[in-house]
């Protein structure tokens, strides 16, 4: 943290408020002196204008706090004055705050503290004595305007000849002005020496090889190292890193800052594009690699896209993200929407050492369309649970409020404090025809895992992965011979769960 304190250095306007030991009111206060002051009294005031604040290149200013050195008029007796200070930067968005002085003694005293989003440049305060029966001293006025250092950051990592993969971890260390707080997000360019030798190269708008985005909280920008999604062929790179934090709700970024270093590895062979083959409730995806590389292939690497340009990696019965050991596998996704055109892709993996490896590129994608009239509920970790159901009935879901309600004593106005709004939550009816669905049903609940309800194409009902409440099963009709029951199940929708598949179905 760094404070910079400035001084009045001119009387503005002013009416009363007497300076005695100085030529000035701004002289006053300005001198540390405490045989020099300003005295006031009621509607008295004064504005100063203040030195601006000298602020290193990229500094970014968090707080503006207003000080001053006071006391009481008199031996006590009276009601204590009340200063109200009005802080104008340019002299306009005035903020006031008021300042009670109680004791006798000369003491400095904070009066209030403000956020400012830039330096403030032409600041006056004004000081207006509002009420009180005694006087009101003032011997000193500062403003302290805190600000954070632009952070820095320092890339060590890779560096010099990358020979075990062409996928390395870009590492870095930050230097941060502990007011701004912990690094809060990041961005990682990485740019051949083609691109960054380029006449008007700039790390932040050039075209890069491979960038990363902008990386928010949300998604892990608090990290210190971010690993290269996309192969890089042979040859020589640059990595440039930039990280930012969160001042007063403003990003607080670094310049960027590179290390160098050149990619030389021998990759697997590309293999052969995905075969797809549509099966009901879902799409078999066989991968299958080649020889003939300069290494050789110990995995493939799987995933999935539903728009064609947003990838996940395939759920597996593993817990690698994709990965598959060996050079042949048959996989399934049953998660796949009904109705939508799904793509596929695969690239080959040589494993240098353990959990490193060495990818080749991307080989041409698969694309594939599963298409059903019914409705499937279905356990992500469990696909051979997976089954059709009857809805009767899903009606209306709620999206709960997350807000307090409060009556501020003396006031009639209410006060809502709120948070983000909840995520869906309904009830469904399923109608269970046959003993078989009963039981089928019920060990698709027992699994105590989150589901994943689809609907078909046109019943207006978007996938969702639920958590299931308690079970209420009711005769279709009340008599003792009727078979058909239907099943009332609350829900509440969650996120996607992580598991990997215990089992594919038979």
């Amino acid at each position: 943290m760094t404070v910079v304190t400035t001084r009045p250095n001119a009387t503005v306007a002013s009416s009363g408020m007497t300076a005695t030991g100085a030529a000035s009111r701004h002289a006053a206060l300005n001198d540390d002196s405490d045989s020099s002051y300003v005295t006031s009294a009621v509607t008295e005031y004064f504005t100063l204008g203040f030195a601006e604040p000298t602020i290193p290149a990229g500094g970014l200013v968090k707080a503006v706090a207003l000080r001053q050195r006071c006391k009481k008029g008199g031996t006590g007796a009276g009601t204590p004055p009340v200063i109200t200070f009005y802080v104008l930067p340019d002299n306009t968005d005035s903020t006031f705050m008021a300042s009670t002085i109680s004791w006798t003694t000369i003491t400095t005293v904070t009066v209030g503290e403000l956020q400012f989003d830039t330096t403030p440049t032409n600041l006056v305060v004004t000081g207006i004595h509002t009420y009180a029966s005694a006087a009101a001293l003032i011997y000193e006025v500062y403003v302290d305007t805190t600000y954070v250092a632009k952070p820095v950051t320092a890339p060590s990592a890779p560096t010099g000849t990358v020979t075990a993969t062409n996928v390395p971890t870009v590492e870095w260390a930050n230097t941060l002005d502990s007011d701004g707080g912990a690094q809060t997000r990041y961005q990682v360019r990485v740019f051949t020496a083609a691109q960054y030798g380029a006449g008007g190269f700039d790390a932040a708008t050039s075209d890069a090889t491979w960038d990363s985005g902008d990386v928010d909280p949300s998604t892990g920008g608090h990290q210190l190292s971010a690993q290269v999604t996309t192969p890089l062929a042979d040859g020589t790179y640059r990595a440039y890193v930039r990280v930012g934090q969160t001042v007063n709700g403003t990003t607080h970024w670094s310049d960027y800052a590179y290390t160098g270093f050149v990619i030389d590895v021998d990759l697997p062979a590309v293999p052969d594009a995905p075969t797809l083959t549509v099966q009901t409730g879902g799409i078999k995806v066989h991968v299958e690699g080649n020889s003939g590389g300069a290494a050789t292939t110990t995995h493939l690497e799987v995933q999935r896209s539903e728009d064609g340009a947003t990838w996940e990696p395939l759920r597996l019965t593993t817990d690698t993200d994709g990965l598959i050991t060996g050079t042949s596998a048959d996989i399934y996704d049953y998660e796949a929407p009904n109705g939508t055109l799904m793509t596929y892709r695969v690239r080959a993996l040589h494993e240098v050492s353990t959990g490193n490896n060495v990818a080749s590129d991307w080989a041409a994608t698969s694309t594939a369309t599963w298409t059903d009239t019914a409705w499937w509920l279905k356990c992500p970790e469990h696909p051979s649970l997976n089954m059709v159901v009857t809805p009767d009935s899903i009606p209306s879901y709620q999206r709960p409020s997350r807000h307090g309600v409060f009556q501020a004593l003396g006031s009639s106005d209410t006060l809502i404090v709120a948070d983000k709004r909840g995520a869906p939550r309904g009830t469904m009816r399923l109608q269970i025809d046959t003993a078989q669905e009963r039981e089928d049903l019920d060990a698709l609940l027992d699994a105590n895992a989150t589901l994943l309800l689809q609907g078909p194409p046109g019943h207006h009902w978007p996938d969702r992965y639920l958590r299931i409440g308690d079970q209420d099963r009711a005769r279709w009709i009340d008599k003792a011979w009727v078979e058909p029951v239907v099943d009332t199940l609350p829900w509440w929708e969650v996120a996607r769960p992580d598991g990997v598949v215990v089992a594919w179905p038979a």
